[in-house]
């Protein structure tokens, strides 16, 4: 089963039983999903309907901060986190036309908490019309809440669902041609396998090459002219599997350099004097 396989596969189970479980457990389903997807602006938002008031802020901001999948554009004024908490403040603001309007702060535990709280009093014929707007408050929250979590899944299923089916497709053409390929042509699939697994070794002594020329540059100023390339020349012999082309492209690299280390050399004996 692949990556998006399991993403799907969680989608729908979030899906199927969302209108069966509290509204905290499907957030937290949907933002397992949304870090896993690597949605970092949804992953933080509907983190902070589950993140609870109070608590260090270092610390809150680091179990945020873990949801992203690139955490370097944490404190980004155009990444993910900025756009996420200015859509919390939006969706989260008691009076959209006062600029200085507070803010409904609570997680999504606590107004369930809360209205269990007011339940009794507005069932009650002495219930304040300011239990009843604190009460329509705090489930419009809920509601919107409920409302984004389940955009997000449908979003996701629709995505995955396709990524799915291309991926069983190319899987199947995939193996009627392997299956071909070994039946009429095995030497021509082993000839493909032999050029992927040179062109392996040739990258791997490529990537060792370029890391050790540099170590070998910083170290030519102690040493007399001459004696890099032949340092060169030693740790080529080093380099892994049997490709001359690049044995020589080392070795010209290193000539180069010792020839500018040597002309370097002369040019500060003439300042010198």
């Amino acid at each position: 089963m692949t990556s998006a396989d399991q993403i799907l596969t969680l989608v729908r189970t979030a899906l199927d039983e969302f209108d069966d479980r509290p509204l905290t457990v499907s957030v937290r389903r949907a933002v397992r999903i949304a870090s896993l997807a690597g949605d970092s602006q949804v992953a933080v938002r509907l983190g902070m309907e589950l993140r609870p008031s109070g608590g260090d802020p270092r610390a809150n901001g680091e179990a945020t901060r873990r949801l992203m999948a690139d955490p370097a554009l944490w404190a980004s004024a155009d990444g993910p986190a900025e756009a996420a908490m200015r859509e919390y403040l939006s969706d989260r603001t008691l009076d959209r036309k006062n600029p200085e309007s507070r803010i409904a702060g609570h997680s999504l535990s606590e107004i369930e908490y809360l209205l269990g709280v007011l339940e009794p009093e507005l069932a009650s014929d002495n219930a304040s019309p300011g239990s009843f707007e604190s009460a329509a408050m705090l489930r419009n929250v809920q509601e919107l809440a409920r409302h984004r979590t389940f955009a997000y899944l449908c979003e996701w299923e629709r995505r995955f669902g396709y990524s799915s089916i291309n991926d069983s497709i190319f899987g199947g053409y995939k193996a009627v041609v392997d299956r071909l390929l070994s039946v009429h042509a095995p030497d021509l699939v082993e000839r493909f396998n032999t050029v992927y697994r040179r062109l392996n070794e040739a990258a791997a002594a490529l990537s060792l090459a370029c890391h050790t020329l540099p170590q070998a540059a910083a170290t030519r100023t102690s040493q007399r002219p001459g004696s890099w390339s032949r340092s060169c020349v030693a740790r080529r012999s080093q380099l892994p599997g049997n490709e001359p082309g690049l044995h020589v492209g080392v070795t010209t690299l290193c000539v180069r350099a010792t020839s500018r280390s040597r002309r370097r050399s002369r040019f500060s004996s003439v300042r010198w004097h």
